[in-house]
């Protein structure tokens, strides 16, 4: 089984299904800059062990000036 991750992008989104390795990965290289959400909780969570069968949004923080 996969982890399914859905991306939120101003270009729009795109969803991929990884590895746990592979979505580990993704989430350590971008979690600094986007939120993430368990899409079966609705909750956004701080620190993420991914598991197989897991769905996850990374949800860009918007910052400016």
């Amino acid at each position: 089984m996969t982890v399914k991750v859905k991306k939120l992008g101003f270009e729009g989104h795109k969803t991929v299904f990884l590895s746990e390795e592979e979505a580990q990965e993704m989430i350590n290289a971008e979690g600094e800059r986007y939120f993430i959400r368990n899409d079966k909780t609705g909750k956004i969570v701080r620190e993420i062990k991914v598991r197989k069968g897991q769905e996850l949004t990374l949800i860009p923080i918007v910052a400016g000036g």
